[in-house]
């Protein structure tokens, strides 16, 4: 939503491929899978990361997946230009590294817990 004027922008030439309205439980189903993909990472770790590792493990993974999803769907689709096609990864690294960073400050409450001590942020 925040950046539906640029991506509106930057449209390729496809008509039609805009679902109105969005199917809210496919994009929940798809958040959850990349949520737990994320968390994979994260603890993945020998130690637990700390919200800032969290951020950036996130960040890069999600950066990462979208940047090859978006060039392949560039490459057989025309839904988005190649402008639009290098800033969407850049904008997930954020969304993803925000994530990873709730994820991480999470798992580190729950390990802390766990050992029964306390963890500070």
């Amino acid at each position: 939503v925040l950046f539906s004027e640029f991506f509106a922008a930057n449209a390729g030439s496809a008509t039609g491929v805009t679902r109105e309205p969005p199917l809210q439980w496919a994009i929940a189903v798809g958040n959850l899978s990349l949520a737990a993909l994320l968390t994979l990472a994260i603890m993945s770790r020998a130690r637990s990361a700390t919200i800032i590792e969290g951020f950036k493990i996130a960040g890069l993974v999600g950066f990462l997946v979208w940047l090859g999803v978006d060039f392949i769907h560039y490459g057989v689709a025309n839904v988005l230009n190649l402008t639009a096609t290098i800033v969407d990864p850049l904008l997930e690294f954020v969304h993803a590294g925000t994530a990873g960073a709730a994820i991480a400050g999470v798992l580190g409450k729950v390990t802390a817990s766990a050992r029964g001590e306390s963890r500070p942020m």
